[in-house]
C-alpha cells in the first residue's frame, strides 16, 4: 500500500538538496561568481576553487590540514616550512689530523705521525711538529690539527712571540705563523733544514744540508755564505752578533756581525747542536758521547772536550 508524504515534509528535503546544491556551487566555481571567495582567499583559475593567500590551499583542505594536524607547531607561521638541516645535524669536521686526500687519524687521536719539536710562547699556546707536514697547537686544554699545506717534515720550530712562529724541514721547507695561519716563504733552496733559532723577529737564522745557511732579515730569506759544505745540523746566538751554527765533522761555525768563520773544535765527531747561557758560556753536544764549551774569556777563544769516561766495571758486593 503506497503511502503519500506529508506537504510539508516533500518541502522540508527541498529546501535541504537545493541548500546543500547551494554550498557545493559556491567552493566548485569561484571563476564564475569570485565574490564567493572570502578576504584571505583568492580564485584558483585551474580548479575553480577558493583558496587560502596563506598556503595555497583550498578552504576544504585548510580546515582538514591545520598545524596541528601537520605535526607543527602551533606558533610557527603558515605557509614557511623550514626544511634546513639543524646546526647539531651538521657533518662533523674530522677529529683528527687529515692528510690532502682526506685520510684521517681515528686513533691515536689527534695523530699519530713521529713529532720532531716542540715550542711554545706560554702555557696556553704551545706548537708542535713533525712528519708528513704534522702541526699540532696546544691552547691549553686540548691538542688541535693545525693545516701546514706541506707533507714534508717539519723539524725544528723557533717563534719571537705568539704571532711569529717559524718551522723547517726537508726540501728547504720554511712555514710562518703570523698569529691567524701558517704559509709557506720561499727559501731559495732545496736542502733539508732541520734547525732555526733567531735573536728577535727580523733576525732569524736557519741551517742545514751542504753549509747551508739562511738569514730572515724581517721581509725575505737570503742566502749567507758559510766557507763549509759540511752538513749543519743546530744553530744558537746570544745577540744578532753572537751566533753559532754547528755539524758534521766538527764543525764549528760563528758570526761576528757580518760573516761567518771557522772555529777549532778539536774533534771530528758530529756536532748535533749548541746553546749558551750568554756569549762567553756556550756548549756544543754530538756524537760519541762529545761536549765541547766555548772558552771565550780566554783570547784564544777555544773550546774544552768535556766528555765523561763512563766506567763499565760492576760494583763488588760487599764482603
Amino acid at each position: 500500500m503506497n503511502q503519500r508524504l506529508p506537504v510539508n515534509r516533500v518541502l522540508w528535503l527541498g529546501t535541504l538538496v537545493l541548500v546543500i546544491g547551494c554550498s557545493s556551487g559556491k567552493s566548485s566555481d569561484c571563476v564564475s561568481n569570485p565574490a564567493q571567495c572570502g578576504s584571505q582567499e583568492t580564485c584558483d583559475p585551474q580548479s575553480h576553487e577558493c583558496v587560502g593567500v596563506d598556503m595555497g590551499m583550498s578552504s576544504g583542505q585548510r580546515d582538514m590540514a591545520g598545524p596541528q594536524d601537520m605535526g607543527m607547531p602551533s606558533d610557527m607561521p603558515r605557509g614557511h616550512l623550514d626544511m634546513t638541516m639543524p646546526s647539531d645535524m651538521a657533518m662533523p669536521a674530522p677529529k683528527g689530523f687529515c692528510s690532502s686526500d682526506r685520510w684521517c687519524w681515528q686513533n691515536p687521536l689527534p695523530q699519530g705521525n713521529s713529532l720532531r719539536d716542540v715550542w711554545g710562547s706560554s702555557p696556553n699556546d704551545v706548537w708542535a711538529v713533525g712528519t708528513n707536514g704534522t702541526i699540532l697547537k696546544w691552547n691549553g686544554t686540548a691538542w688541535t690539527a693545525q693545516f701546514s699545506g706541506t707533507t714534508e717534515t717539519l723539524d725544528h720550530l723557533w717563534g719571537s712571540d705568539a704571532n711569529n712562529v717559524w718551522t723547517v724541514g726537508g726540501n728547504g721547507t720554511i712555514l710562518r705563523w703570523n698569529g691567524t695561519s701558517w704559509a709557506a716563504q720561499s727559501s731559495g733552496t732545496t736542502s733539508w733544514l732541520p734547525h732555526l733559532w733567531g735573536s728577535d723577529t727580523n733576525n732569524v737564522w736557519a741551517v742545514g744540508d751542504d753549509g747551508t745557511i739562511l738569514k730572515w732579515d724581517g721581509t725575505a730569506w737570503a742566502a749567507q755564505s758559510s766557507g763549509t759544505t759540511n752538513h749543519l745540523s743546530g744553530v744558537w746566538g746570544s745577540d744578532t752578533s753572537n751566533v753559532w751554527a754547528v755539524g758534521d765533522k766538527g764543525t764549528i761555525l760563528r758570526w761576528n756581525g757580518t760573516s761567518w768563520a771557522a772555529q777549532s773544535s778539536g774533534t771530528t765527531s758530529w756536532l748535533a747542536d749548541i746553546w749558551g747561557s750568554d756569549a762567553n758560556n756556550v756548549w756544543a753536544v754530538g756524537d760519541k758521547g762529545t761536549i765541547l764549551k766555548g772558552d771565550y774569556d780566554s783570547p784564544i777563544r777555544t773550546y774544552t772536550d768535556l766528555r765523561m769516561e763512563m766506567s763499565c766495571e760492576l760494583p763488588t758486593s760487599p764482603t
